[in-house]
């Protein structure tokens, strides 16, 4: 009788077992945010005390030193890998992370990480279980190309950019736009008061007719710069536009010619926004190009949302700006990239 028992238990055993394996085996991979805790947290160890020892790691043991310094809030090393307001945030916040997958990228080491946040700061990074992608660059001044919810890389690792072969007047824009990031006094309509921002909008017209030339060199006539003048800012005053030529003339990144004719190539570093290209589209002659610009060079955390909207110029592939909508999404400051 005690061996029939035991015999019966231990299939009852065997059952038990073989149902809970298929129930392991069945359970789909949680969408961000998760309902599943980190399972396994990696152990947290900062090898990296200085530039030269953090250069000397592999791609992938960078990954989990920058992991490990936001857990254990090493904040001396987590600005080699980031600046940015959203450090404080991180180091504000009570994580758990673990490396689960990796990512196939043409450069560099990319992974997917699952973030658990114990204590979060609300309306910045809240309390919760999300899937992160994390990229370490190849070769940039910029270790941590990406850190962010998977569902946003997209956007930032293929953007959907206008093509110039399909749509050049759209294109231009949107390398207006990048000008625009790296240029101007501030993200509204105000930064196109000539009273306040002479010099910078000089410098952006320049930058922008720079993007879209060969080698980033554009020839002009001082016609030829009043007509984009007109057309892509809508200046129509002569006095004005006549001081523009003027400041073309006195700048020293401009060669004029015998017959008028102005080559122009202005090279040196710049300050950008952080941004992605999240949306463009095109109705009724206006093309709306849609951003959104963060507080950290990794792209952790949103902080702003903006709009430009272009409209048609007959007779022209350059669009006037005649929009742009600014809204924050949370009281961090926009990161500034400095190359």
């Amino acid at each position: 009788m005690k061996k029939i028992l035991f015999i019966l238990a231990a299939a009852l055993m065997i059952l038990t077992s073989c149902t809970e394996a298929e129930k392991t085996k069945e359970t789909p991979k949680q969408d961000t945010p998760t309902e599943e805790g980190v399972t396994s947290p990696m152990e947290y160890v900062v090898k990296a005390h200085t530039f030269d020892e953090m250069y000397a790691l592999t791609h992938e043991e960078r990954a989990k030193d920058f992991l490990s310094a936001i857990c254990l809030d090493d904040r001396e090393m987590l600005d080699y890998y980031i600046q940015g307001e959203s450090v404080d945030t991180l180091l504000q916040c009570d994580l758990d992370a673990a490396i689960t997958d990796t990512v196939d990228v043409q450069f560099g080491y990319c992974a997917t990480v699952q973030l658990d946040v114990k204590k979060g700061v609300d309306g910045i990074i809240p309390a919760g279980k999300y899937d992160y992608t994390l990229l370490i660059n190849e070769a940039s001044p910029m270790v941590v190309g990406y850190f962010g919810p998977s569902d946003r890389f997209d956007a930032f690792n293929n953007p959907k950019i206008p093509d110039m072969s399909i749509d050049y007047s759209a294109y231009c824009s949107y390398k207006f736009v990048e000008e625009f990031f790296r240029n101007a006094m501030e993200t509204s309509m105000a930064a196109l008061d000539t009273d306040k921002y002479f010099d910078s909008i000089y410098h952006l017209a320049v930058h922008s007719l720079m993007s879209i030339g060969e080698d980033f060199t554009f020839t002009t006539t001082a016609d030829g710069f009043k007509m984009y003048l007109t057309e892509r800012f809508g200046y129509t005053d002569e006095a004005l536009l006549e001081r523009f030529v003027a400041k073309l003339d006195e700048d020293g990144s401009a060669v004029k010619d015998e017959y008028g004719v102005y080559t122009v190539s202005c090279a040196h570093g710049y300050g950008s926004l952080v941004y992605d290209l999240t949306d463009v589209s095109s109705k009724d002659g206006r093309t709306k190009l849609s951003y959104v610009i963060y507080s950290d060079s990794a792209r952790t955390v949103q902080c702003a949302k903006a709009e430009f909207v272009f409209e048609e110029n007959e007779n022209s592939n350059i669009m006037k700006l005649v929009d742009i909508k600014y809204e924050k999404i949370c009281n961090l400051t926009p990161s500034v990239f400095t190359v």
